[in-house]
């Protein structure tokens, strides 16, 4: 099976407007997008406001207008873009234009190649340039009039950091939380001319964007901070729910529960996978609110909880009835509710069932690889002992499952329509869409022995060949 081509997680844009402020932009941050867009078979243009700063030219001789017009118009041919409009606002001061005259450019350019999206910069600028930020906000007042949807180019926090590490930029990085899309993009990324501008640094493989304006959720700037505080406590639950939290993770977590409250936000965490294998405190954690999944811990199917912490109100999603303190109304599940209380009794009693679990996973892991060349493992050795997840090489996970009777095990992706999708959560991680269509997740549980890891192994190596010479 082979690699998607360049295009496929990108928005099914027919045509596609970059807006940016000086001409090197499009080649260096949007580069590698604006081909996979065309390699996906959609029609890109640029608009570009500025040319640009001539310190920048390193002892090029001509104009800077007719140089900086040729270096855009041969970036443009190597990356497929048609047409390509340079306007002439002063470099450095684009922030003194007005915004509705730079929008109306946008709008101009937009329609005349019937544009279904715009790609810009993320609202920061990324560099934080003032340029940037300017050309951005031209094209989201755009977007709004003309009720299109803007793509914005963005680095994760990490990446921004390397990057001004090597280069000695000034790139701001967002957390992961911000980022909507991941695209991943396959193939040598486009040779530029040689005489254009810009760092001739190597193309990322994975593309990381927002989702900007135009009826998609904006955070307000006095939730940023919270916001950020948010998404480092879910990371952390993500580590305290696997492992317990140290005395000063949980103060770092109090405080960052703190900075929700504020902002008028409350905390929860999923702690479905978490029961019966760990000993969870909902005090130690600091959480509003927990859910958990009764099949998860050996309870009747259909039944979970919720703690609710006393200082968090919540409105009833129906109304009518006052069971469950009137939160839920209807006849209460009795028998799934006893259910689900012995089986949470009876999994304080086998808490030590851990490090059997985490022994015969890892003895499951040897058998696997040394049975079937190419096997990728995506569960990291320091986490919950009760799965194993791993990318079958070639193949669809389904079809390997298909093949292996008597196995009790799940994909990592999901079929629709006959088509097979990879899992989100595994392209979130980083997982390329091939081996993620790969992906089978194997569950561990009180039944399972040394055993029948070994059988397991000899059907999935088995239905893994099969599935192969289909």
């Amino acid at each position: 099976m082979g690699d998607p081509g360049p295009g496929d997680h990108l928005p099914p844009w027919r045509s596609v407007l970059a807006v940016v402020a000086h001409p090197d932009d499009e080649c260096f941050g949007l580069g590698a997008v604006l081909a996979g867009f065309v390699d996906a078979g959609a029609a890109v243009a640029v608009l570009c406001f500025t040319h640009g700063e001539s310190s920048t030219l390193h002892g090029v001789n001509g104009d800077l207008g007719s140089v900086r017009a040729a270096e855009l118009a041969g970036a443009a041919r190597v990356l497929g873009a048609d047409p390509v409009r340079l306007v002439d606002y002063p470099d450095g001061a684009l922030a003194e234009v007005d915004v509705d005259d730079l929008a109306a450019h946008v709008l101009d350019l937009a329609a005349a190649v019937e544009a279904d999206g715009l790609l810009v910069f993320d609202t920061d600028g990324v560099t934080s340039h003032p340029d940037h930020a300017r050309a951005t906000l031209a094209a989201l007042a755009a977007a709004d009039r003309a009720g299109l949807a803007v793509l914005g180019w963005t680095v994760p926090r990490t990446v921004a950091a390397a990057l001004n590490q090597e280069y000695g930029a000034a790139f701001t990085g967002h957390h992961p939380g911000y980022i909507d899309l991941v695209v991943t993009l396959y193939g040598q990324a486009p040779a530029l001319p040689a005489d254009a501008i810009g760092p001739k640094m190597a193309r990322l493989r994975r593309e990381h964007h927002r989702l900007l304006g135009n009826g998609y959720c904006t955070r307000p700037p006095e939730l940023d901070c919270a916001f950020e505080s948010i998404c480092e406590t879910c990371a952390f639950f993500q580590t305290s729910i696997e492992f317990r939290p140290t005395l000063q993770a949980q103060h770092d977590d109090a405080h960052a529960k703190g900075q929700t409250h504020r902002a008028g936000a409350v905390v929860h965490t999923d702690a479905a996978q978490a029961i019966g294998k760990i000993d969870v405190d909902v005090t130690d954690l600091h959480v509003d609110l927990l859910s958990i999944a009764g099949h998860k811990c050996y309870a009747p199917q259909g039944i979970g909880a919720l703690y609710q912490h006393t200082s968090t109100p919540l409105e009833p999603v129906l109304r009518g009835a006052g069971q469950e303190h009137g939160l839920r109304p209807g006849t209460e599940n009795v028998a799934g509710i006893v259910g689900l209380g012995v089986a949470c009794d009876l999994a304080r009693t086998h808490l030590a069932e851990t490090a059997r679990l985490a022994c015969l996973r890892h003895t499951l892991w040897q058998l696997l690889n040394a049975a079937i060349p190419g096997l990728v493992r995506h569960t990291p050795e320091v986490s919950l002992p009760g799965t194993l997840t791993v990318s079958f090489p070639d193949v669809i996970g389904r079809d390997v499952l298909a093949r292996a009777p008597g196995l009790a095990a799940s994909t990592g992706s999901a079929c629709h329509s006959g088509q097979d999708t990879p899992s989100a959560t595994l392209l979130a991680m980083g997982v390329a869409p091939a081996p993620a269509l790969g992906a089978v997740r194997l569950p561990l549980g009180r039944a399972t022995t040394a055993t029948a890891t070994a059988s397991a192994t000899a059907i999935l190596a088995t239905a893994h060949t099969l599935a192969t010479v289909r």
